[in-house]
Protein backbone atom coordinates (compact mmCIF):
# COMPACT_ATOMS: atom_id res chain seq x y z
CA UNK A 1 0.00 0.00 0.00
CA UNK A 2 1.33 3.44 -0.94
CA UNK A 3 1.46 6.09 1.81
CA UNK A 4 -1.10 8.89 1.85
CA UNK A 5 -0.06 12.17 0.28
CA UNK A 6 0.42 15.05 2.70
CA UNK A 7 -2.97 16.42 1.65
CA UNK A 8 -4.66 13.14 2.68
CA UNK A 9 -3.61 13.27 6.33
CA UNK A 10 -5.97 14.20 9.17
CA UNK A 11 -6.02 18.00 9.46
CA UNK A 12 -7.33 17.76 13.03
CA UNK A 13 -4.20 15.98 14.24
CA UNK A 14 -1.67 18.17 16.06
CA UNK A 15 1.17 15.97 14.75
CA UNK A 16 -0.13 16.27 11.18
CA UNK A 17 -0.16 20.05 11.38
CA UNK A 18 3.39 20.07 12.78
CA UNK A 19 4.54 17.68 10.05
CA UNK A 20 2.78 19.66 7.29
CA UNK A 21 4.30 22.98 8.38
CA UNK A 22 7.79 21.49 8.44
CA UNK A 23 7.29 19.55 5.21
CA UNK A 24 6.15 22.64 3.33
CA UNK A 25 8.37 25.27 4.98
CA UNK A 26 10.62 25.58 1.94
CA UNK A 27 7.75 26.07 -0.51
CA UNK A 28 7.66 29.41 -2.32
CA UNK A 29 5.46 31.04 -4.93
CA UNK A 30 7.35 32.17 -8.02
CA UNK A 31 6.15 33.94 -11.15
CA UNK A 32 7.18 33.42 -14.75
CA UNK A 33 8.77 36.28 -16.62
CA UNK A 34 7.60 37.45 -20.06
CA UNK A 35 9.60 34.61 -21.69
CA UNK A 36 8.02 31.88 -19.55
CA UNK A 37 11.05 31.45 -17.29
CA UNK A 38 11.12 31.23 -13.52
CA UNK A 39 13.82 32.42 -11.20
CA UNK A 40 14.58 29.85 -8.51
CA UNK A 41 15.01 31.72 -5.21
CA UNK A 42 18.59 31.88 -3.91
CA UNK A 43 17.66 30.05 -0.71
CA UNK A 44 16.51 27.05 -2.75
CA UNK A 45 19.50 27.09 -5.13
CA UNK A 46 21.80 27.14 -2.11
CA UNK A 47 19.87 24.30 -0.44
CA UNK A 48 20.03 22.18 -3.63
CA UNK A 49 23.69 23.10 -4.37
CA UNK A 50 22.63 24.41 -7.79
CA UNK A 51 25.26 26.50 -9.52
CA UNK A 52 24.83 26.62 -13.29
CA UNK A 53 23.25 23.47 -14.74
CA UNK A 54 20.17 21.66 -13.46
CA UNK A 55 18.21 18.50 -14.17
CA UNK A 56 14.40 18.71 -14.15
CA UNK A 57 12.75 15.49 -12.99
CA UNK A 58 9.02 14.82 -13.16
CA UNK A 59 7.93 12.87 -10.09
CA UNK A 60 4.22 12.14 -9.97
CA UNK A 61 2.42 15.47 -9.76
CA UNK A 62 5.49 17.62 -9.13
CA UNK A 63 8.68 18.76 -10.78
CA UNK A 64 12.03 18.50 -9.00
CA UNK A 65 15.09 20.62 -9.78
CA UNK A 66 18.41 18.89 -9.06
CA UNK A 67 22.11 19.56 -9.18
CA UNK A 68 23.15 17.04 -11.89
CA UNK A 69 25.97 15.47 -9.86
CA UNK A 70 23.80 15.03 -6.76
CA UNK A 71 21.00 13.52 -8.85
CA UNK A 72 23.35 10.91 -10.30
CA UNK A 73 24.57 10.03 -6.79
CA UNK A 74 20.96 9.68 -5.59
CA UNK A 75 19.89 7.25 -8.32
CA UNK A 76 19.99 3.51 -7.71
CA UNK A 77 22.92 2.00 -9.57
CA UNK A 78 22.20 -1.63 -8.65
CA UNK A 79 19.60 -3.17 -10.99
CA UNK A 80 18.64 -5.78 -8.37
CA UNK A 81 17.92 -3.10 -5.77
CA UNK A 82 15.69 -1.29 -8.28
CA UNK A 83 13.93 -4.54 -9.19
CA UNK A 84 13.27 -5.24 -5.50
CA UNK A 85 11.72 -1.78 -5.05
CA UNK A 86 9.61 -2.19 -8.19
CA UNK A 87 8.29 -5.53 -6.95
CA UNK A 88 7.58 -4.11 -3.49
CA UNK A 89 5.59 -1.11 -4.76
CA UNK A 90 4.19 -2.36 -8.07
CA UNK A 91 3.89 -6.09 -7.49
CA UNK A 92 5.12 -8.82 -9.75
CA UNK A 93 4.50 -8.44 -13.47
CA UNK A 94 2.00 -10.98 -14.74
Amino acid sequence: MLPLPVSGLNEFSKEYRLFQRNFLRGAMDVEMDANGRILVPKTLTKFASIEKEVILVGVGNRLEIWNPAQYEEYLISDENEFADLAEKYLGEAE
